[in-house]
């Protein structure tokens, strides 16, 4: 086991952060270098500490944990990055696979257990428990999951935003009410952490997740 890992928490949840630094410096193999509450204090810290392993969720403020991964990447490749997030639907884990982290661990996991993904990282390996990566690592396309990632009603109403209808004509089109109908379309945003129809599109197509004959 890989001993004294150098260490940077972002969580913008203080009491939880401060949770982390002192249960992590218990350790007694890994020093905390310093603990932040957003993005660009992150991207601050890790260029004047160059840590082996930074700790972030995704929902940072400022900028935001997707945009902090792709900028530690960029200037920082030697960094390992450890997800630590509530967020953890398949698309979004493959997404964070396609940037080059390093781990997931569930907020809800128990502290041993960050402390074991943190040294499994730092020894090169791929912390990742979802079956679903570990087909996505070896290169399948989310097409083949679509069954597993999506209800058969989320996939329907997907198909109709893709093809430019409203909400309204959604509803008419499948016999449902428009407010079901956004609440499908929030959900398939939420997973495909699209912001609007044009994001879902660019996504459905470069998973090619759908067939438009």
């Amino acid at each position: 086991m890989v001993s004294n890992v150098k260490v940077i928490i972002a969580e913008d949840q203080t009491i939880l952060r401060k949770a982390l630094v002192v249960y992590l410096q218990r350790s007694g193999s890994i020093e905390v270098a310093g603990d932040v509450s957003n993005g660009k204090q992150l991207l601050t810290l890790v260029k004047k500490q160059s840590p082996d392993l930074t700790i972030l969720d995704l929902n940072i403020p400022v900028i935001d944990g997707f945009e902090a991964i792709d900028i530690i990447k960029t200037k920082f490749p030697k960094v390992k990055i450890l997800v630590m997030s509530n967020v953890d639907d398949p698309l979004t884990l493959s997404k964070l696979i396609s940037k080059g982290v390093n781990g997931f661990v569930s907020k809800g996991a128990e502290l041993a257990e960050l402390t074991d993904s943190i040294h499994k990282v730092i020894n090169n390996e791929l912390v990742f428990e979802n079956k679903l990566i570990a087909q996505h690592k070896e290169g399948k396309l989310l097409s083949e999951k679509i069954d597993e990632l999506f209800s058969d009603k989320e996939t329907r109403v997907m198909k109709e935003i893709c093809n430019g209808l409203t909400n309204i004509q959604i509803s008419k089109r499948l016999s449902i009410s428009a407010a079901t109908v956004n609440y499908h379309k929030q959900r398939i945003y939420r997973k495909t952490q699209s912001k609007h129809a044009v994001d879902l599109l660019r996504f459905v197509h470069k998973h090619q997740l759908l067939s438009f004959d």
